[in-house]
């Protein structure tokens, strides 16, 4: 039955077949690094103001299959591939301005279906 689960699952995230490097800070101030399959869409939203100032706002989704529901986090740093390994006193200057693609997740919610967590959204801002 847990095979069958399995391919079910596998048709429906299909799609989750990006690689992407998560990166969390522990309490004890080392870096953990883990590889991760996911779906990632990006928009920019342009839009004025009452004052005709123009904005652009631009947001990630990235949705991954697991069920760990503390797989990605508020505050993990994701980065699209295989990444680089982060040292403890490189965190600080590990940011979106130095490393193109680097995003840090602003929201995640683990979703479940019968009872059991099936995958994982994450935001934030570009």
């Amino acid at each position: 039955m847990k095979e069958a689960r399995q391919t079910a699952l596998g048709r429906m995230y299909r799609l989750c077949d990006r690689p992407f490097t998560v990166y969390r800070r522990q309490d004890d101030g080392t870096v953990v690094r883990r590889r991760v399959k996911c779906y990632y869409e990006s928009k920019t939203i342009y839009s004025v103001d009452n004052a005709g100032t123009p904005h652009a706002t631009s947001t990630f989704l990235l949705i991954c299959p697991t069920d760990d529901p503390d797989l990605i986090i508020p505050q993990d740093r994701v980065l699209p591939g295989e990444g680089p390994e982060i040292m403890a006193d490189e965190w600080p200057t590990f940011l979106p301005a130095k490393y193109p693609g680097l995003v840090i997740v602003k929201t995640s919610t683990p979703y479940y279906f019968a009872g059991e967590i099936r995958h994982i959204e994450a935001g934030g801002l570009l």
